[in-house]
């Protein structure tokens, strides 16, 4: 016979828990976990090396090669994609518009391909600065 006292049961615990977690946004056309480039976490951030960079078209543009956070928020600022095989270049790409898949390990930007190709190439050793990042910016919305 239970008297009113609080469930020990683990499991139970377990479930309340889980009822109020704090899931990520998810993709209602895929059911997949999305995440934006504001709500992503410093932590996580460092995590996205290797991610697939996708075009606006769907196509595999290249994988992340560097990226640049913002100092004092944190949050990601900018994706750097290595293209070419024999001479390695990385490219600036915003990611204001970035859209995270976790599980595909991808990063969809609102950009196509050539655009990317064409962007300010950054030394992936050193960080961007000020004036870089709005001659990235500047290139990217003038495109």
């Amino acid at each position: 016979m239970t008297t009113g006292s609080t469930t020990t049961d683990p499991d139970a615990r377990e479930r309340d828990q889980a009822k109020t977690r704090i899931e990520a946004p998810t993709d209602a056309r895929q059911g997949r976990e999305v995440e934006s480039p504001d709500t992503t976490s410093f932590a996580s951030i460092w995590q996205l090396f290797g991610y697939a960079i996708v075009d606006a078209d769907g196509t595999t543009a290249g994988p992340v090669a560097r990226v640049w956070t913002d100092t004092a928020s944190g949050k990601l600022g900018f994706i750097g994609l290595r293209t070419g095989r024999v001479r390695r270049q990385t490219h600036v790409i915003p990611a204001r518009d970035a859209r995270i898949d976790v599980q595909d390990r991808s990063i969809r930007v609102g950009y196509l391909t050539a655009t990317m190709r064409n962007a300010p190439r950054h030394n992936t050793d050193v960080t961007l600065t000020a004036d870089q990042a709005r001659k990235v910016d500047t290139y990217y919305d003038n495109s």
